[in-house]
């Protein structure tokens, strides 16, 4: 499961992964989200991964779609959280640290760490997924299918 935190499709939510090499992509910016429980839909499971991760139920979630993540080896669903963030609040349950981000400078693969002092890499996954969320809405938007 991969939540898209986002303000306007122009600025999203990201976590700095920690830095333990049991995880995939340790010392990453990525999204929100995790693996679903035997009895869980993926709906409840990314409900319960944002509880988790960021002390956070948001109103609704959006279907992006279903992604084929080839590095992990494994299918996963996307998901879009649209929040205001003057008035939602997060509390940070894993990771290094949460911050905003435009899409734009997420997409050139590299983010500034403000506790580390240092830029650390977008998780392999994200650009494409964050291209695709992207640009959907703009075709959409210019009648395109």
């Amino acid at each position: 499961m991969l939540a898209l935190v986002h303000h306007q499709k122009s600025e999203f939510l990201l976590q700095l992964r920690d830095f333990d090499a049991s995880i995939l992509h340790p010392g990453h910016w990525g999204g929100f989200g995790g693996h679903r429980e035997p009895e869980e839909t993926p709906v409840e499971a990314m409900y319960r991964e944002l509880n988790e991760e960021l002390g956070f139920r948001p109103q609704r979630l959006e279907f992006v779609r279903r992604v084929w993540v080839e590095r992990d080896d494994a299918e996963t669903y996307v998901f879009a959280c649209p929040v205001l963030p003057a008035v939602c609040e997060f509390t940070l349950g894993e990771g290094q640290e949460i911050c905003w981000f435009k899409s734009t400078d997420i997409l050139a693969g590299a983010l500034p760490s403000q506790k580390w002092q240092r830029s650390f890499p977008v998780t392999p996954p994200l650009p494409p997924i964050l291209s695709y969320f992207i640009g959907k809405d703009a075709a959409e938007n210019s009648g395109s299918r």
